[in-house]
Parts: C-alpha cells; structure tokens; sequence
C-alpha cells in the first residue's frame, strides 16, 4: 500500500478507481464504500485506492474547535491495510485548498486519463463551502469515469440513525460505548503508550492502575468508570478504567487510569491498546478515599459481570 501527500505525485499508468473521503474511525458506512470500490476495480480490471484528507478540514477553518478524531493516523492506515488498497493520497488541507472550487478539484482528477471510478458517500461535499458533491462529479465526468454514491447506511439496532462519524462522536461524549461500537462494527478503541501518574492505586488505595497517555485531538468518553479490555503484548486481558480528574482528590488533569484484572506485570512505557465497551457510572466525589476504595471494588464485580456476557 503505497501512500503519497498530493494528486501530482501518483504515476500510476494502470486503470484507477478511488473512494473519496475523511474516513475517519472506518465505519460501517465507510466498509461498504471500501468494499465497493474494491468491487468496481475489480470490475474494470483496475488498481483501487482511496484520497483522504488530514488534518480534518474543519480543523483547518476552525483551529480554535478542532474535530476530535475517532483514529490516528496510524490506527487509520493499519485497518486500512485489510483492503488491500494499492494506493492512498493523502492530502493536507490548508485554507488555500479548502477555497479551490469544486471545478478546479475536478479538473486536477481528470488530468488523470486512467482514472475508471469514484466512490464517495451520499453525504460527501468538496469545494469551497461545499459546492460540488457526487452529483457534480456525474455531470462533469459524464461517461468518462463512472461515478458510484453509496447511500447512507441506517443502524435498524439504533432506532434507524445514521451510520456516521459525527453520531458516532456523539455517542462516545455521552458514554453509549455500546452503541458507538454498533456504528463502528467493533469496539471503540485508544491506543497509546503507558505513562506514570499519581501513584495513588498502588500506594494509597492497594488498587494499581496503569495511566493511559492520549492525544489532544483524540475523542475521548465522557468522565466515569467503564468495562474495558486492554490489549498488552498482543494478548487481551479484561480491565476496569476510570477517566476523568478524580473528584476524590481534587485532581484538575484529565486522566485515564486502568487497573487491569488477574494481572501483575510491569508495563510502564509500553504501548497498549484499550477498548470501551460499556459505562458502569459517572465519577463521584468521595469525602474519605476508605469510601472509594469500597466503590471501587463493587465496580470491578460489575466490570466483569458485563465482560463475561456473550459477544464482549
């Protein structure tokens, strides 16, 4: 899977078809436009890649308000190397991008004479303030290059919402991790390296956790204590994970601590995967940590209630 930064820079002389988009947390919205793109190429004996975007476009014209992302770029590019893509344009938005219009856009992709299809989603925009979409491609390309829009895909488990990155940041900010994984078809997960904190789990509580570190612009759930896994080494293992700023203590930093079951390993700077799967209750202030560690030890008993259920 090759991946290039521009439209000048591919030289690829075989037949092309791309899908078009952010694609950010690669949802099952995104999965069917893969897949379709996969089946076009095949189809027209083509190459399949993609052209996508970062950092977000909307992160670009509001700096003071970026997207929280559902992926990394890294994470992004490790699924999408199930595809089995041959190439990724990736493009970096400035101000001076955004404000091209949707025919400039066109006319760079036609230069491009082995060009065969475009997938994009029903919802997709481009151009300045979003002028062209899949429609506009119709008309311009005409029978030159076949245009495809996927339709957006409605969750019938989700009272029939959209499959969409958007609702699916709305989810994870209200702490459904349930329902976030129905969109995303697996568990929403952060990646990131083990850091240390405050050492209070160990030291204060008998209750050792690892701390998380995390990336500014990363979604993150909302505050409280939730059923996790964390993969370590490869090897998944069930966990309990407090995030929030520890009420109890009158902490004012945003942290993610994990206290791992039946565990008891060093993990410090290692980087690990954890995954969500369902909130067991909002943070509480405490006015003795004895009263805590108590609601600690009833939240483990609940955390492995849920991960002992079926299909987690």
């Amino acid at each position: 899977m090759k991946i290039i930064h521009s439209l000048e820079e591919m030289n690829i002389k075989e037949p092309i078809v791309f899908a078009i988009g952010f694609f950010d947390g690669i949802h099952k919205g995104h999965q069917e436009i893969l897949n379709q793109t996969k089946k076009l190429a095949a189809k027209k004996s083509a190459k399949s890649g993609i052209i996508t975007f970062y950092p977000h476009p909307l992160s670009v014209i509001f700096p003071e308000n970026p997207v929280k992302l559902l992926l990394t770029q890294t994470e992004k590019y490790e699924i999408l190397k199930k595809y089995n893509l041959d190439i990724i344009i990736e493009i970096k938005p400035d101000i001076e991008f955004l404000h091209q219009s949707h025919e400039e856009f066109l006319n760079k992709l036609k230069k491009f004479s082995n060009l065969k299809g475009i997938i994009v989603g029903e919802n997709f925009t481009f151009g300045y303030k979003g002028s062209g979409n899949a429609e506009t491609m119709k008309k311009f390309f005409k029978n030159e290059v076949e245009v495809k829009k996927i339709n957006l895909i409605k969750n019938t488990l989700a009272d029939n919402t959209v499959i969409s990155s958007t609702n699916i940041r709305k989810f994870i900010a209200d702490g459904n991790m349930r329902e976030a994984m129905k969109f995303l078809g697996r568990p929403y997960f952060i990646a990131d390296k083990i850091v240390h904190g405050f050492k209070r789990g160990s030291e204060l509580l008998g209750i050792p956790t690892a701390n998380l570190e995390y990336g500014f612009e990363r979604m993150l759930p909302s505050d409280g204590v939730y059923a996790t896994y964390i993969e370590v080494k490869g090897n998944k293992h069930p966990s309990i994970t407090n995030i929030g700023t520890n009420p109890t203590f009158n902490d004012k930093e945003r942290t993610i601590e994990t206290f791992i079951l039946d565990f008891d390993e060093e993990i410090y700077g290692q980087t690990v995967k954890l995954e969500w799967i369902e909130k067991i209750r909002d943070e509480i202030k405490f006015e003795k940590y004895q009263d805590l560690i108590l609601q600690i030890k009833k939240d483990i008993k609940k955390a492995e209630e849920i991960l002992k259920r079926p299909n987690n």
